[in-house]
């Protein structure tokens, strides 16, 4: 059985580890004691420490953090890992994670992962397997991705319920998660900052009168800031040049309504709703 460490054991983390615990022996690594204690009451884990060192009993080690963090963490991780151990990692962006690696250049297999899930809600209490179901599992091979590499990973997926999407590039991975994942947090912290200055000026609470779509599509503006802030600061052009892109196409949309142009307009809104339904 795979002896598996896991550092962070967050929301993405400890789901992780409810997913694959059947054919798995996690080591729960996190700083906090009060999640240690919870990994353990709830089974997630058989071994738990607040110790990178630990690393050093593992087959294979997943870093869980935020990606700043990854980056801060893992000198240290390698150090303790065993040279043919395999690293993986769930980072939003990768860019900054795979330059410090390649910085470090130790021997170990890695495979970068992305899994597509996850709620705004953080934290061990909110890990639940179930969000990875049916999800794109995005896999980036980075170094000495041989065979067992690719089937450990097979595995984790599988367990998970994921569809596993292998991207090509560091540059692909981030630029299309710009406009996937960076953008809406982005349209989410904006279009709530505009409702509550709408309530300003009409005298009334906007959000008292909010629909669902309102709630649908600021949805993620209750996410944890600290792994936000995280993907957007090491994503910055890619997310900058998506705004841009944003705003074009917003531009396009104003023109057509202040012109009374119906039948593009129109045109326009039924080329997204079958779009959107590739989804």
């Amino acid at each position: 059985m795979t002896r598996l460490a896991i550092v962070g054991f967050g929301h993405i983390g400890a789901s992780i580890a409810k997913a694959v615990h059947a054919d798995h022996e996690i080591i729960a690594i996190d700083h906090d004691e009060e999640v240690l204690r919870k990994a353990r009451d709830r089974g997630l884990a058989g071994e738990t420490s607040s110790d990178l060192a630990a690393c050093r009993n593992a087959d294979t080690v997943l870093l869980s953090v935020p990606v700043r963090t990854c980056v801060t963490l893992l000198e240290e991780v390698l150090s303790h890992m065993d040279p043919a151990a395999l690293l993986l990692d769930v980072a939003s962006t990768k860019g900054i994670l795979l330059a410090e690696f390649h910085r470090l250049a130790p021997p170990v297999r890695y495979v970068s992962l992305h899994p597509l899930a996850g709620t705004e809600r953080p934290g061990i209490d909110s890990a639940n397997p179930e969000i990875f179901r049916g999800m794109p599992f995005l896999v980036l091979p980075v170094q000495n991705a041989d065979e067992d590499a690719h089937a450990q990973v097979d595995r984790m997926i599988a367990a998970c319920g994921g569809r596993k999407i292998q991207i090509g590039s560091v540059k692909e991975h981030d630029a299309a998660l710009a406009v996937t994942i960076h953008l809406p947090h982005v349209l989410a912290c904006a279009l709530t900052h505009l409702a509550e200055e709408s309530s300003q000026t009409l005298s009334t609470d906007i959000f008292d009168l909010a629909g669902r779509s309102f709630r649908d599509s600021t949805r993620v503006a209750s996410s944890d800031i600290r792994m936000v802030h995280d993907f957007l600061s090491t994503n910055t052009g890619d997310t900058a040049a998506a705004i841009d892109r944003l705003v074009d196409h917003l531009g396009r949309i104003k023109k057509l309504l202040v012109a009374g142009n119906d039948e593009e307009l129109k045109s326009l809104m039924n080329a997204a709703q079958k779009l959107r339904g590739r989804l």
